[in-house]
């Protein structure tokens, strides 16, 4: 479900952009979003990015990219006299501190002011914010599932419905919103009998469901979406690209890819572990309901698809575990936490964005 791993968590070079000050933060999954705003959808192979190893190209693999971000820098595009992957930094750099602000306010609303204050701070430094910077829709997500979370906590079930229904349009993943609304709806009706909270939870998926209709009417084929995400992008629940590394086998996606085993299996180990503490604290932390169960349905569904490692920007968009952080560290460890997610941002942002870097560990964002 996770759209880095439609995209192939290991193989995908870089896309190259067209605008060479752009070229650093429009790589990987950028190269898919601009060519959507360019293209739009079910267009010719060759006006995509480079296919990965053994995809079908009869079927568009741009698909595995949902439509809300990709619109907007279409229409930003069009109207300013930019091109389109200026245009996307933009947007992602719009609601990157439109999401910081969403943030912050969720973060007032459900911790003590210290905490919240804690909490805004290690936000903008964690190390998955460096995907703020690059011409992905994590900015966006983070926006909407944060209006969502907080219009829940204020019983805003309408406002909260549409966001989540935004948010399902913008990334898969986001299909997480509609379990916390469920939740949500299920405790206000079981405590006040509250049936309007309802709202929420059906509208919640409609954007992703409308996506899948959209696909549906063009191509005629119900399951396009998820065809093309398995005969393109090789992406089943379950099959992990860096399992198969790790125990011998092979994939077409990491054949040839050159990635070190002994690197891969340290990668996974601390990521696993940094996920396992994460979901510790998060647990401890006292949070509402709907707001955990958010946290942990984002990354169940990275987890089930191809994008086996917790991901830093998967961590990041699962952005209760900064709240959680915030709640159980403070004065002197809190400091220590901060300066570690600080300079590891500043470590991954170089990674992937210094043009003699990018490119050469092939592992996307």
């Amino acid at each position: 479900m996770a759209e880095a791993s439609c995209a192939g968590p290991l193989v995908l070079a870089p896309a190259a952009s067209r605008t060479p000050l752009t070229a650093p933060f429009t790589p990987w999954d950028g190269g898919w979003y601009i060519s959507i705003a360019e293209h739009g959808y079910l267009a010719p192979a060759d006006e995509r990015p480079t296919p990965p190893p053994g995809a079908d190209t009869s079927v568009d693999g741009a698909v595995a990219y949902f439509p809300l971000y990709p619109a907007l820098v279409a229409g930003v595009g069009r109207v300013l006299p930019i091109s389109m992957p200026v245009a996307a930094l933009v947007v992602s750099a719009a609601f990157g501190a439109a999401a910081a602000v969403a943030f912050a306010k969720l973060a007032q609303e459900v911790l003590a002011r210290d905490d919240a204050l804690r909490a805004a701070v290690l936000f903008s430094f964690f190390p998955g914010a460096f995907v703020l910077s690059l011409a992905y829709p994590e900015g966006l997500l983070i926006f909407l599932a944060s209006v969502c979370l907080l219009s829940l906590q204020r019983r805003a079930w309408l406002a909260a419905g549409i966001a989540a229904a935004l948010a399902s349009a913008t990334r898969p993943n986001a299909l997480a919103l509609t379990l916390a609304c469920g939740v949500a709806s299920f405790l206000a009706i079981r405590r006040m009998r509250e049936w309007r909270s309802l709202i929420a939870p059906i509208l919640a998926p409609t954007g992703f469901l409308a996506f899948l209709g959209y696909l549906w009417v063009r191509t005629g084929s119900a399951w396009y979406w998820f065809d093309a995400n398995h005969r393109y992008w090789r992406d089943d629940a379950g099959r992990w690209p860096e399992l198969a590394l790790l125990t011998g086998g092979s994939h077409p996606q990491v054949s040839g890819a050159g990635v070190d085993r002994t690197l891969l299996t340290a990668a996974l180990l601390a990521g696993f572990a940094v996920l396992a503490a994460l979901v510790a604290l998060l647990l401890r932390a006292s949070l509402p309901a709907p707001i955990v169960w958010y946290a942990l349905g984002y990354e169940a569904l990275a987890l089930v698809s191809q994008a086996l490692a917790p991901r830093p920007r998967f961590l990041f968009a699962a952005f209760p575990f900064i709240l959680a952080l915030a709640v159980a560290f403070r004065r002197r460890a809190y400091h220590v936490v901060l300066a570690g997610a600080a300079a590891s941002m500043a470590v991954v942002e170089l990674f992937y964005v210094l043009p003699p870097l990018q490119g050469r560990f092939p592992v996307a964002p």
